[in-house]
């Protein structure tokens, strides 16, 4: 496996080196301490993973990590950190994992575990979970029990197909950054799941929990559009 560690603490990489010259026998270990030598490099060197930190200086890590999946979108990226205030962001970009530092060796066999399942199935595993910030905590919620999300002032209301209603303190927008190819945003404020549609009519549609809503007057053409190849899509399955 050829690896990266991306962190301006000397310490911090030295750190990380030493738990994967461990944990990840026969690698190849690469350390950078700022982010530009490391995207220099991977246009020339694809890595398999890399351990990146968020609080780089000059650009931070989050900004990095999305230049880093233009350059080489195969990369699985671990954030490291002194906290979790950018977590949510992190699994925005799909993370791997989330490192609050100091890193031990548990965490890195976790980050390796993940690399492992995600490179064997050939799929993203975080792909079908939500990552959602409630106080100081994340929670992973799948994606498949959504019916429904919308947001209510300053917070975001996501609606479980149990009838519970999950409130954060995070924008619609960051949301649906995660979520995957069934939901759909119908209207200002609100995303359905489209498994979650039980009637389809030309101004608005129904969900199982038997709420109704208007559909975007400017969008109705391209929503039924969409929603048409999803059930296509989901019949051929």
């Amino acid at each position: 496996m050829n690896i990266a560690i991306c962190d301006d603490s000397i310490k911090d990489c030295d750190r990380v080196k030493g738990i994967l010259v461990k944990e990840a026998i026969n690698s190849v270990i690469t350390v950078y301490t700022d982010g530009t030598s490391f995207l220099d490099a991977t246009k020339k060197n694809r890595f398999d993973l890399v351990f990146m930190d968020v609080y780089l200086k000059g650009e931070s890590g989050m900004e990095v990590a999305s230049k880093l999946r233009d350059i080489s979108p195969k990369t699985k990226v671990a954030f490291l950190t002194t906290s979790d205030a950018h977590a949510v962001e992190a699994f925005s970009l799909r993370a791997l994992h989330y490192l609050v530092k100091p890193v031990d060796e548990d965490g890195v066999r976790e980050v390796l575990l993940r690399y492992e399942d995600e490179d064997k199935s050939g799929e993203d595993t975080r792909k079908s979970v939500l990552s959602v910030r409630i106080g100081a905590d994340i929670y992973t919620i799948d994606q498949a029990d959504i019916v429904k999300i919308e947001s209510d002032d300053h917070k975001t209301i996501i609606y479980m197909e149990s009838g519970t209603a999950i409130s954060a303190w995070m924008r619609l927008s960051d949301l649906e950054k995660q979520l995957d190819e069934r939901f759909l945003r119908i209207r200002r404020g609100t995303i359905v799941n489209m498994a979650s549609i039980s009637k389809w009519r030309p101004k608005d549609c129904e969900l199982i929990d038997g709420t109704t809503y208007l559909l975007s007057r400017s969008r109705r053409t391209e929503l039924k559009e969409i929603y048409l190849r999803f059930k296509m899509e989901e019949m051929e399955q």
